[in-house]
């Protein structure tokens, strides 16, 4: 006979075995759920439509071109590139709208062209294209649509933009205000035309200090120092080093075969070419009359032209243009409103013959980073906005409208052209490094040691201080 407690021991114990299995199964999968994995995972969804994910697939692979060649074993693989991923995802719907959820997908599959994509574990991707979607509806699963469909990850196409050549309008907009700057000056003297050729001693005068100006600043621009500078190797290298600054590196030429007295002969040359503007105004200012009023003009700018060419790095223009901008103002030669009248139309031409030239060069500067170019930008204009306010005052609105026209055109070229630069950034090392482990760390390039170098400014390249200014990239 059958003992009716042992049997209600033993269903106590299956009982409690089941709720230990059950228990343990629980609690495994307690486990699953709050894992860092599944936190990882993202809700699915093609164009916004969401849907479920049982399982997903992708595929990588090369484009191979393999090259058979008779009478040789093996062959020549050549890579063209990755191919484009391919993803296929068994996915499905659920609910009962399922049937309004298709409705909906299939809207967007077929609106044709890339769309963006939520993977699970993919994350966001954002230039999927639809390659096909099989849609399975099972009686025994009731109110559920599965989806089986192969996406491709592509890329976006890139289409031909236009630029605007900025150096090329600040060149056309300094065309612009040399020619309203030289009518403004012959209209100003030919109300006094009566008076001007018994001032043209004083003219002569002041023609002569302002050379004496220039010449002083073409020793500094036109020196066979800079020129060396600009050879590529090692030795145009230690020349830049001894000038500290990024700029300092916009110089060289490594496509330059020029030498040393290659570059000594351009010296000299420049400077005869400045020596005969300089011997053209003299004579111009000799032969100042009412009636020459245009050939004096043209001897003004093409001094200017004259030391722009001879300026060994646009940098040295700059420089050079800056210091003419800002010469100090010539001595009255002469007393009474005609004679004042004349001198400040000359001191007028002048600065506004500097500024234009300077916003010329600053078209033909490359700068090292975005802080140089704005750096640049910010000199130009400070002396772009002086001669702006003079010629506003005077009434002289023409020219007021074309030194606006070249300070937008400046600010335009120098902030299109930084944009594209790195910053500079304060750079932190646990310890000194040589020169050239960290050019080769911050930059992937040992060769840009140097400019390293010139900027830290360290005791020896092998022993970099641990904290200093550089390039962002």
């Amino acid at each position: 006979m059958v003992n009716p407690i042992t049997v209600a021991q033993q269903a106590t114990g299956i009982v409690q075995s089941v709720s230990n299995t059950i228990g343990g199964i629980g609690s495994a999968l307690g486990r699953l759920s709050t894992g860092s994995f599944w936190d990882q995972l993202k809700p699915a969804s093609y164009r916004g439509i969401p849907f479920n994910v049982l399982a997903s697939e992708a595929t990588i692979g090369r484009k191979n071109a393999v090259h058979d060649y008779p009478l040789r074993n093996g062959a020549w693989v050549e890579d063209m590139g990755a191919t484009a991923p391919r993803l296929h995802i068994h996915g499905f719907l659920i609910g009962d709208d399922c049937i309004a959820q298709r409705q909906a997908m299939i809207r967007v599959m077929n609106a044709g062209g890339a769309g963006p994509l939520v993977h699970p574990s993919l994350g966001n991707l954002n230039q999927v294209s639809l390659a096909e979607c099989t849609f399975t509806e099972r009686m025994e699963r009731g109110r559920v649509i599965e989806m089986d469909m192969t996406f491709i990850d592509g890329i976006q196409r890139i289409y031909p933009t236009i630029g605007i050549n900025t150096p090329g309008v600040v060149a056309a907009a300094a065309n612009a205000a040399s020619t309203s700057a030289a009518a403004s000056f012959v209209k100003t003297l030919l109300g006094a035309a009566q008076a001007v050729a018994s001032l043209a001693q004083g003219v002569v005068a002041n023609v002569e200090a302002y050379v004496q100006g220039v010449q002083g600043v073409v020793q500094n621009v036109a020196s066979l120092w800079s020129a060396v500078s600009t050879l590529p190797g090692a030795l145009g290298r230690q020349f830049r080093a001894l000038t500290n600054g990024f700029a300092s590196f916009n110089t060289g030429n490594p496509g330059s075969t020029a030498t040393v007295q290659s570059l000594e002969g351009q010296t000299a040359a420049a400077h005869l070419q400045t020596k005969a503007a300089v011997q053209s105004l003299q004579t111009a200012a000799a032969n100042f009359a009412a009636s020459t009023l245009t050939p004096y003009t043209a001897a003004v700018q093409a001094l200017a032209q004259a030391v722009l060419a001879a300026a060994s790095t646009p940098r040295d223009a700059i420089d050079a243009f800056a210091a003419m901008a800002v010469m100090p103002a010539l001595p009255y030669q002469a007393s009474g409103t005609t004679a004042y009248t004349v001198q400040g139309a000359q001191s007028d031409l002048f600065r506004r013959t500097a500024v234009i030239a300077l916003a010329q060069a600053s078209s033909q500067y490359q700068p090292s980073n975005a802080d140089d170019a704005l750096a640049l930008r910010d000199q130009v204009t400070t002396l772009l906005d002086l001669e702006i306010t003079t010629a506003g005052n005077q009434g002289n609105d023409a020219t007021y409208l074309a030194l606006r026209t070249l300070r937008a055109a400046v600010v335009q070229d120098l902030n299109t052209r930084g944009a594209l630069l790195p910053g500079v950034v304060t750079i932190t090392t646990p310890s000194s490094l040589p020169a050239l482990a960290l050019a080769q760390r911050l930059y992937r390039d040992a060769k840009r040691s140097d400019e390293l170098v010139a900027e830290a400014n360290p005791r020896h390249p092998a022993f970099m201080p641990t904290t200093f200014r550089g390039l962002a990239a």
